[in-house]
């Protein structure tokens, strides 16, 4: 989101949040969702392929989005928490963070933190998560995170926003309207430390050059020539520029060593070899780039890119774009991507998948108020397919019945399996069926959800008979008299109490009534199941 600050031009404080969590791929043009059209028959069926929501969209073959997670309210930044399996979501306009559980792609809890949270950043070594609130233009903090608990809130400078873990357990604050850095120790939670000069001129994004242990600061100030401050411990040692306009954010790629920039409103990014502190090329992605990340196995640079008529993440392999994605949920002239995260806040994890938040939302939502409908897209890495098999058992032969994903795509089948192919990722499901006798009353693992990773899915679905209560009581035979409700589809119930109950499904039938007592008779009638529970009286006289 981009808010009006007081010099007069827009800062955007926030850009795209991008995340990875396995090795990426290049050279595939990426589309929007997963729309596979390859059905497989089993010998006895005749699967057949339901009408996709979207016929234009095509089959997507890299970088598919496999999860849409709803969050809070403007989400900002994101960190993936290794050891937990989860991704920390920060909601600028709802104050907290969502915890998302990456192996069901499901939002699990969230925690209250600061005012207007920007990015995150996870401490593999001591396990806590950094939350960097930038209280608009107003005193900063930064929200310790364990788990679901709050540690404690360290004070900062003015409009905290970025995050940086450097070498001995020191965290990196940029502090943009106080132009300088807060040092914190980790192990205590206190500021050791403030970092000012140096060329730190509205510091944003930061990154961490493990080779070395400095720390490279975007300056978005610096204008049209833009600039990076190298920090050493406490201290700023070098200025770089020579880069675009307004550098927002910054990443290291530790396949090559070299350190990649968005300018934002030059289009481009800048790459800086930290050997010689100097700009070595600029790459051109058009439009507005913003957040950056990198994968460090691959060496891919992903980077949030708003045009005029979409929002994409462009994939920048060594020096030139290879790839462009495009977010599902940001159609042209009514989204905006989240903040960065922190730059160095890369892992690589099993389930090889890409996080970005992303917002709905028209015109500035800062100033008009308009809720904003905060999403976590998940984007799949994976080039295979594996098999997705669905057995169903309890329906009558021939019955026609129907698996619905939520990602737009329908498969019906008249016989008892329906076989499909699908990438790694989390796919939400309903059922439905043409016979209404019938609803479902099992199936193994969640009954909503089944996640592709890395292997086929075999999922069992048991269809029963609905029935209703249908209940008989008597008046007029003597105390302990056996009697009996006869239907006339040769079911019989008997009870020597006042009362008979069993259970049927929607109909009409037939019944006929009769005693132990040859003294004592009633009459029969017919009734209809329709929804809902029957209750009869006779009378024996």
């Amino acid at each position: 989101m981009r808010r009006k600050v007081s010099v007069g031009f827009s800062l955007a404080l926030s850009a795209v949040t991008l995340l990875m969590a396995s090795s990426l791929l290049s050279g595939v043009v990426a589309l929007r969702s997963n729309s596979s059209t390859s059905v497989s028959l089993a010998a006895d069926d005749s699967v057949e392929r339901g009408t996709v929501s979207s016929a234009a969209t095509p089959v997507c073959t890299q970088y598919c989005m496999v999860a849409n997670v709803t969050v809070g309210v403007g989400p900002e930044g994101l960190t993936y928490d290794a050891a937990d399996g989860a991704v920390y979501v920060t909601n600028e306009y709802s104050n907290n963070v969502t915890i998302v559980n990456v192996t069901r792609n499901a939002a699990i809890g969230s925690v209250d933190v600061g005012t207007w949270p920007q990015s995150a950043l996870y401490d593999g070594l001591n396990k806590e998560v950094y939350v960097a609130n930038s209280n608009n233009v107003g005193q900063g903090t930064v929200t310790v995170i364990s788990g679901t608990t709050v540690v404690t809130n360290i004070t900062t400078g003015t409009s905290a926003q970025d995050l940086a873990i450097g070498p001995n357990g020191t965290l990196y604050v940029s502090n943009t309207f106080s132009n300088n850095i807060s040092v914190i120790n980790v192990t205590t939670n206190t500021v050791q430390s403030t970092i000012s000069g140096g060329g730190l001129n509205w510091p944003t994004g930061e990154a961490l050059d493990p080779y070395t242990g400095l720390v490279y600061v975007a300056n978005y100030a610096s204008g049209t020539s833009g600039t990076v401050t190298v920090l050493n411990g406490t201290s700023a040692i070098a200025v770089i520029g020579g880069l675009g306009s307004y550098p927002q954010h910054i990443t290291f790629d530790s396949a090559n060593g070299y350190f990649y920039v968005t300018n934002e409103y030059s289009g481009n990014v800048s790459m800086i070899n930290p050997a010689t502190n100097t700009v070595i090329g600029s790459i051109t992605v058009g439009g507005v780039p913003w957040g950056i990340t990198c994968d460090a196995k691959t060496g891919n640079v992903f980077v949030a890119d708003e045009n005029s008529s979409a929002i994409l993440m462009k994939v920048i392999s060594g020096a030139k774009v290879v790839s462009t994605i495009r977010v599902a949920n940001a159609p042209a002239g009514s989204s905006s991507f989240g903040s960065a995260v922190a730059s160095n806040a890369l892992y690589v994890g099993s389930n090889g998948n890409i996080y970005a938040n992303a917002n709905s939302y028209a015109g500035d939502g800062a100033k008009s108020g308009t809720n904003l409908t905060g999403k976590l897209e998940v984007f799949s890495t994976s080039t295979t397919n594996y098999t997705v098999k669905f057995v169903r058992s309890g329906l009558p032969a021939g019955t026609k019945w129907w698996l619905n994903l939520t990602n737009g795509q329908h498969f019906f089948s008249t016989g008892t399996t329906i076989t499909f192919k699908e990438l790694n990722g989390t796919y939400h499901f309903h059922i439905a069926i043409a016979n209404r006798l019938y609803s479902v009353s099992r199936i193994t693992g969640l009954h909503s959800a089944f996640t592709v990773s890395g292997a086929n899915v075999f999922k069992r679905v048991v269809f029963s008979l609905v029935t209703y209560k249908v209940s008989f009581s008597e008046t007029g035979l003597p105390s302990g008299t056996k009697w009996w409700v006869n239907l006339s589809n040769g079911q019989s119930f008997g009870s020597n109490q006042t009362s008979i109950a069993f259970v049927e499904s929607n109909g009409s039938y037939h019944y006929t009534l009769a005693s132990a007592n040859g003294a004592y008779t009633s009459g029969g009638s017919t009734f209809t199941v329709s929804g809902a529970g029957v209750k009869l009286k006779v009378v024996f006289t």
